[in-house]
């Protein structure tokens, strides 16, 4: 089964409609069944990826799409349960969401390293498309995860999303997202061409925090052995199971940068957390795309801090999780 989204669906709102019409997973299903009943082939190739050379062998790639289970949220907390009771309700525990991605595989046997790629709050567009041509072109076995159709949601900032799901939610967290990325690991390291002992994490935007959520959570330590977050928000973690790259510009308006520098500087101390920031340089830097406002707020591509970032990115993942065998 192979799903694709690419070149017909460069803009969000054309892939907005590959997902919603050629993909029509809706809300409810809890099974990979139900899901694989209801996923379409797409044929169209992958692109050969933005700002950045890419190997030939892969300029047409396709990748596969492939199902699997998040990671089981925690049970509810004892201050939830005794308010439960209160209210004489009885708690019952969430069941994992089953979930799709896009596999993204370099040719021969492998054992490769493997990248669980995170979207934004806006789904998977444009940037997951280079990032996972650009991470397979370096070596490493992709999983681009959705977090959002699965669960029916579409993005929260289109004003097509309630039409299309029914409903006017369409925005799931990033902790709920890290259970996701936490899953696809799992399921990487069941593959026989992906070395278990090699695998990492990068996000970008929410995507980016899912990444802090997922190092972040003790329960999960050994699923990942480097992260890289690009222009996340930052909340306050005491400490990450594995080597953490940030990268963030000083004039993004989507991101509390003050907040950024104390928590990760506070971090730090006890982490192997890396923050790179880069002077008057905006949300999305790095992805060679036209200038725009979202809700006001700038994107902006930066040509001289993503040439920085990519290096940057390839020889944090190089170091920490080797490349091609």
């Amino acid at each position: 089964m192979r799903f694709l989204l690419s070149r017909p669906c460069s803009n969000l709102l054309r892939l907005l409609v590959c997902v919603a019409f050629l993909c029509p997973i809706q809300p409810g299903h809890s099974t990979a069944q139900d899901l694989k009943d209801e996923v379409e082939k797409i044929v169209t190739p992958a692109p050969s990826g933005q700002g950045a050379p890419i190997n030939l062998e892969y300029e047409d790639y396709v990748p596969t799409v492939v199902f699997f289970e998040s990671a089981p949220p925690p049970p509810p907390s004892p201050f939830k349960k005794k308010i439960a009771e209160k209210k004489g309700i009885e708690l019952e525990q969430a069941e994992p969401q089953t979930v799709f991605g896009r596999l993204f595989r370099p040719s021969g046997d492998g054992p490769y390293p493997g990248i669980v790629l995170l979207h934004g709050a806006n789904g998977i567009w444009d940037w997951n498309d280079v990032w996972a041509t650009r991470l397979m072109d370096w070596g490493y076995v992709v999983l681009d995860v959705d977090s959002m159709t699965p669960r029916g949601l579409y993005p929260h900032n289109s004003g097509v999303g309630k039409t299309l799901a029914g409903t006017s939610k369409r925005h799931v967290g990033a902790f709920v997202r890290s259970l996701d990325a936490i899953g696809a690991a799992r399921y990487l390291a069941r593959l026989r061409f992906v070395d278990d002992g090699r695998i990492g994490a990068l996000g970008m935007s929410q995507g980016g925090s899912t990444v802090l959520y997922a190092l972040g959570d003790a329960s999960a330590a050994g699923e990942f052995h480097a992260g890289v977050a690009l222009y996340p928000p930052c909340d306050a973690f005491k400490r990450f199971s594995a080597p953490l790259l940030v990268l963030l510009g000083e004039a993004d308006m989507w991101v509390h940068v003050g907040r950024c520098k104390e928590n990760l500087g506070s971090a730090s101390a006890t982490n192997d957390v890396t923050l790179k920031l880069y002077p008057d340089v905006h949300h999305v830097f790095d992805l060679d795309a036209p200038e725009r406002r979202v809700a006001g707020r700038l994107l902006r591509y930066d040509a001289p801090a993503a040439k920085d970032a990519i290096a940057r990115v390839r020889a944090f993942l190089s170091e920490h999780l080797g490349g091609a065998p």
